[in-house]
């Protein structure tokens, strides 16, 4: 067995696993003290396999908050992936802080209190909902290579709203590491620039996976006012053509060298301006069109008709069409520039 997942610790006695490298623990949420020994043990005896640990709805009954990783010998030495979602505890953060390079806190409940600093020496790839955790993007602002900000779930009972204006004052003013970015909201945010601005001149692969302009129209211009020239990207990945998108392009015109369109039935109006208006990128290699499993014969030849243009105005650029979803492609397009931050078992949606 190489990867587990454990619903319920109660009703498992502690194995060994040979090859076990993946382990996921999704908790009940009762009766947690009866199940610590039982996952103490397990952890204990795949200590030296253990690359992965995920932890779900954790500690969330245990009223004396004992450490699951309270002595060495039941920390994983190899540890490189920790999840954490709904967890009402950090001690096992605090306690694998030497090993954890990857990192993802996806729920953090409502009434929990954010610790206010933690260095994670090997810390190299980080995964945020909202900027909750800002103190730990901070605090370890000088070693990572790979940001992704998610947006947080305005339909759960835990969400918090934020006030963006006073996150950014304090976030990093430099991430002088960074090499991939991704930004995960639904739509284009005005404080997009300002996380840009922190990474200008080291960021080679920016990921947007918003589809929708910003909500208000005036924040448009805001946007647009302060695009940041990003001198080392390569690599520009779009969930959707948007305005904002089509401005940095122009505004990165002279150091892209791919872009990736996610491309939906309705083309958008930023779509045309690509096509019809298209801006001069000198060094474009490649061009990615990722069109959907169902793409229609019409739209098809619709965009091949598109593509010809395009083609005229860049001859030396690559055309591709992938017939994936967009976020199918972005597991392969992750995985070939070593990005690490997705649960891989059956869970990886709980919570």
């Amino acid at each position: 067995t190489v990867s587990l997942i454990i619903m319920n610790p109660r009703s498992v006695y502690p194995v060994h696993c040979e090859h076990l490298v993946s382990l996921e623990l999704l908790m009940p949420p009762h009766d947690m003290l009866t199940s610590l020994e039982t996952v103490r043990e397990m952890i204990k005896t795949h200590r030296h396999t253990l690359k992965r640990l995920s932890l779900i709805e954790y500690f969330c009954m245990v009223s004396n908050d004992e450490d699951l990783f309270v002595t060495e010998d039941v920390r994983p030495v190899n540890l490189d992936f920790l999840y954490l979602s709904r967890c009402k505890s950090m001690k096992p953060l605090i306690s694998l802080a030497a090993h954890v390079t990857k990192l993802v806190i996806n729920i953090t409940p409502k009434k929990f209190i954010i610790p206010s600093t933690h260095t994670l020496p090997k810390l190299r790839q980080l995964k945020i909902t909202g900027f909750r955790w800002l103190s730990l993007l901070v605090d370890n602002a000088d070693r990572l290579q790979v940001l992704h900000l998610q947006e947080p779930d305005d339909t759960e009972d835990d969400y918090v709203a934020e006030d963006y204006d006073k996150c950014m004052q304090r976030f990093p003013g430099s991430l002088p590491n960074l090499t991939t970015l991704i930004l995960d909201y639904k739509e284009i945010q005005p404080f997009f620039s300002h996380v840009l601005a922190s990474c200008e001149n080291s960021v080679q692969r920016l990921v947007v996976k918003s589809t929708q302009e910003p909500q208000h129209d005036e924040w448009l211009p805001q946007l647009q006012g302060e695009l940041c020239h990003l001198e080392n990207l390569r690599d520009f990945v779009l969930a959707a053509p948007t305005a904002w998108s089509m401005a940095m392009i122009i505004f990165n015109s002279d150091t892209i060298k791919h872009i990736v369109f996610g491309i939906s039935e309705a083309l958008s109006y930023a779509w045309r301006i690509f096509i019809d208006q298209p801006a001069s990128l000198p060094i474009l290699a490649q061009l990615t069109l990722v069109v959907g499993e169902d793409t229609q014969y019409d739209h098809a030849r619709f965009l091949h008709k598109d593509i010809s243009k395009f083609r005229s105005s860049h001859p030396r650029a690559k055309v591709d069409f992938e017939k994936l979803n967009f976020d199918t492609f972005l597991k392969t397009y992750f995985k070939l520039h070593n990005v690490d931050l997705e649960m891989h078992g059956g869970w990886k949606n709980c919570g």
